[in-house]
């Protein structure tokens, strides 16, 4: 099926492979919303990198699958190597301004209706939202119009999120939990140890769900 998209029905929204950013595109593609999907690399920490694209070329697929059951148009994927900034995770950055001000290359000749980030109940940037003075002086010295920066799931809780991604696998028979990825360690991954923050928040949400034992 062939959509038409009006400029409001067009998102750019970030998704690194885990699963807030996962929920929020499916979230996305079920109100058949064009998505066009970038990746923000972060270049002191080309491990974590590597493994998020690789769960990213895995839930591609899933993401087929759940688009062809529920006749949603597929997303768009904006080059992975083409955002890329300095710092060793998130936590080092100045987020979001930072990621914001590489997004805004992206945003010169596209038409999209708001840019969306996948903060999420609990999360420690929910309530630090873009500062909009940036966005101004940035429109004064490129004069450009750029679209607002939403953040439409930061009251879904993470339980909610994990359940429901589950309940697409027992229903399409896809594996977006298995496939997931959150670890942000530099070099090898947290594995049972659960050495950094995100993995000790996706364990804390299994246990909390029943998941482990």
């Amino acid at each position: 099926m062939k959509y038409r998209f009006s400029k409001e029905d067009s998102v750019l929204q970030f998704w690194s492979g885990g699963a807030d950013s996962t929920y929020l595109l499916l979230q996305n593609l079920m109100c058949k919303r064009r998505v066009t999907c970038v990746y923000v690399s972060i270049v002191n920490n080309r491990k974590k990198c590597d493994r998020e694209a690789a769960a990213r070329e895995k839930l591609k697929e899933d993401i087929k699958i759940f688009c062809k059951h529920f006749d949603c148009p597929e997303p768009s994927y904006y080059h992975d190597s083409a955002i890329s900034i300095y710092g060793k995770s998130f936590n080092d950055c100045p987020m979001p301004q930072q990621i914001m001000f590489a997004m805004f290359s992206l945003l010169l000749g596209n038409d999209f209706g708001e840019i969306q980030m996948g903060v999420v109940l609990g999360d420690s940037m929910r309530g630090v939202h873009f500062n909009e003075a940036i966005v101004d002086a940035y429109k004064e010295s490129t004069y450009h119009t750029f679209p607002p920066v939403t953040y439409p799931i930061e009251d879904v809780s993470k339980e909610a999120i994990y359940l429901t991604l589950k309940g697409y696998d027992g229903t399409l028979g896809t594996d977006f939990i298995g496939h997931l990825t959150c670890c942000e360690q530099v070099e090898k991954p947290c594995g049972k140890k659960k050495v950094c923050h995100p993995c000790q928040t996706q364990a804390e949400v299994f246990r909390r769900l029943k998941w482990t034992k």
